[in-house]
């Protein structure tokens, strides 16, 4: 990142934050939170190398299975039909989990997209605060990671919105062509608008096709907030807040309004740019990750 450019300011500096007394629930609330989600990481893979102890041990007889009589072959009989059945349960607790787990990554990647929005409000000489610019480095390289861009590509498909309608892209292919623009600039002057408009119309697109594939057609209202509120009245997953949709909501009037307007698309560092895509990117994805493409109209 070069050291010409502009830096967020650190609200912390500009308003005292560190100090306010909600900053230490809310530290101790995430590290919690991270305390709990790494508990449950390691217990995976616990299980993980439980399971893989069947897996080895089924590789390892089932060529031996022709070399045994039958009454040896009865009481493996037994015993694997215990482990089929056992390992059946656990598949099912796993099945289970995954919505929730779908659920807080994407309620985490939210958690992101407020936090790239509060602290790109004002910009402030590059290395005014070390601290924070280390911070904020290490923010960035964490939520820009090329896998989510992969992942929303992904669930872009499995919300059937790589499908494009009469005379339009579809929201899939707007959104690899601000991708692409971003990464393959044309020229030194590109147009920034060639990768936020795209990104604009991608999200845009999405919206107002998760409204026609709502399983029954009502009213969704008028304004973005609206349209997200009348999507997850019919498509969220069972255990999504109330909270996290009034949150999606308003980040994506913020992106819209803020990020991806016409009169914020000129005069910003590649470093800026770079951070509106990627904010709507995780947007995108955080929104898409708390849906039930089951829930689907057929």
């Amino acid at each position: 990142m070069s050291k010409k450019h502009g830096f967020p300011r650190s609200p912390a500096a500009s308003t005292g934050g560190a100090s306010h007394p909600a900053a230490d629930e809310l530290r101790s609330l995430i590290t919690s939170a991270k305390q709990q989600a790494s508990d449950a990481q390691n217990a995976l893979g616990v299980i993980g190398v439980r399971l893989q102890d069947v897996v080895d041990a089924a590789d390892a007889e089932f060529p031996l299975v022709k070399y045994m009589n039958p009454a040896s072959i009865e009481s493996l009989a037994l015993q694997w039909n215990y482990i089929g059945e056992q390992t059946l349960q656990i598949r099912s607790v796993l099945d289970g989990l995954q919505p929730s787990t779908d659920l807080v990554s994407g309620t985490a990647t939210l958690t992101s997209v407020t936090t790239s929005g509060i602290l790109s409000q004002s910009i402030v000489p590059y290395g005014q605060d070390t601290n924070f610019e280390n911070s904020w480095i290490h923010f960035v390289e964490v939520t820009s990671r090329p896998e989510k861009k992969l992942e929303v590509i992904h669930l872009l498909r499995e919300f059937r919105l790589d499908v494009p309608s009469a005379g339009t892209k579809s929201p899939l292919e707007h959104f690899l062509i601000a991708h692409q623009a971003y990464e393959f600039p044309v020229s030194k002057n590109n147009p920034i608008s060639t990768s936020l408009i795209p990104m604009r119309e991608a999200i845009k697109a999405s919206l107002d096709e998760l409204l026609r594939l709502r399983p029954v057609q009502q009213e969704g209202g008028h304004g973005t907030k609206k349209k997200i509120i009348a999507i997850c009245a019919q498509l969220s997953k069972d255990s999504v807040s109330d909270l996290v949709i009034q949150e999606w909501a308003d980040q994506w009037h913020d992106i819209d309004d803020r990020d991806l307007s016409s009169s914020k698309r000129q005069h910003i560092t590649r470093e800026e740019w770079g951070r509106r895509l990627n904010r709507a990117t995780l947007f995108l994805y955080s929104l898409l990750m708390g849906l039930d493409s089951t829930k689907l109209r057929k």
